[in-house]
């Protein structure tokens, strides 16, 4: 019922000014009433051609606000997928920086040892 009287409400109007337009084709004087309700159908009119565009704008909004989000989501996802493959990445250069340590400790032993028997050796041999 209540979407119907604004309907209502436009028909009556637009009859009302149709036969004020007659009286004004006429040549007749026009009352303040009927001035009025002239005013009130053009605000009428422009009060729906302005929710028409709020509805193209909200449209057009709702439209850019999606594709947006469309993107700043692919983006996220790309950039997921970046990070672990960069994590992945460390964990490798990691595992490789402990077996680099344990080569060059082991290295280091080594030589060590053979430091300590070459001065072994030649402490022997001065005495």
């Amino acid at each position: 019922m209540v979407e119907v009287l604004p309907t209502l409400l436009d028909i009556a109007v637009k009859e009302a000014i149709e036969r004020i337009l007659a009286k004004v084709r006429e040549g007749k004087k026009l009352t303040d009433a009927e001035i009025t309700l002239l005013l009130v159908g053009e605000l009428a009119r422009r009060i729906t051609s302005l929710e028409k565009r709020v509805e193209e704008v909200k449209t057009d909004l709702s439209e850019k606000i999606k594709d947006t989000r469309e993107s700043i989501s692919t983006k996220i996802t790309a950039l997921e997928k970046r990070i672990e493959s960069l994590e992945k990445r460390m964990e490798s250069l990691e595992h490789e920086n402990r077996q680099l340590r344990a080569e060059v400790s082991s290295i280091k032993s080594d030589i060590i040892t053979l430091l300590k028997q070459e001065l072994e050796k030649r402490c022997n041999e001065g005495s």
